[in-house]
């Protein structure tokens, strides 16, 4: 039989959460959860789990091989989460009655749609542009014309690259799973990473879109 994911005191966490920063949408459905990347432009599935047996009391645990495991205890406010990712400390969710608007059409998986959601997601949760003395609007008109219909995914990979690169901020990176070349702050890695994913915080998917005549393989 199976039952509706709840903590120990019976508390149901079934519907759907948003977190607080990162741009992160949760849809828990009894024992499966699906993550979604939102922005003001878009809605990404980004990864799925399982319920698997908690180790501590009043904890839910979820796991897959995209979302990694993910730890559900009580927030500190009532009706309220934390998710624990593996990090230090845990990300706060709250309740939302509604997917976002954005989530009831397909975010296209185009060069440009790409650019647009790579920039958006920086818009809305990077938090250090006046301490890195960065003018993201300057940067987006400096970009967003170099990249069209025709640009190829290694391309598109150089031009998001060097829009980051002047951050000099370990915590932000791109990984290109078509190709398997990353970016992590001011290191360059070629790594063997199952992710293509863009890092503000916590990772973001980031696809590989592929023109019509190119044999890369676009990843969602």
């Amino acid at each position: 039989m199976v039952a509706h994911a709840q903590n120990a005191s019976g508390f149901t966490i079934d519907g759907l959460w948003l977190t607080d920063g990162y741009g992160e949408l949760i849809d828990i459905k009894r024992n499966s959860l699906q993550i979604y990347e939102v922005t003001g432009v878009s809605c990404i599935a980004a990864g799925t789990a399982k319920r698997r047996p908690g180790t501590r009391t009043g904890e839910i645990v979820f796991e897959g091989g995209s979302t990694g495991m993910l730890r559900l205890t009580p927030g500190e406010v009532g009706g309220t989460l934390s998710m624990h990712a593996g990090g230090v400390s845990g990300v706060a969710l709250r309740r939302t009655t509604a997917l976002p608007e954005t989530c009831s059409r397909k975010t296209p998986d185009t060069p440009e749609s790409n650019y647009e959601v790579f920039w958006q997601t920086f818009s809305e949760q990077y938090p250090f542009f006046a301490l890195r003395k960065i003018d993201w609007t300057a940067v987006d008109k400096e970009f967003r014309p170099r990249v069209t219909g025709s640009t190829s995914p290694s391309e598109l990979f150089q031009i998001l690259r060097q829009m980051i690169e002047p951050f000099s901020d370990a915590h932000t990176g791109i990984v290109r799973k078509c190709r398997l070349y990353a970016l992590w702050g001011i290191r360059q890695n070629v790594v063997v990473d199952p992710q293509a994913r863009v890092s503000s915080g916590r990772s973001r998917t980031v696809r590989c879109a592929k023109r019509t005549s190119s044999p890369d393989e676009a990843s969602a």
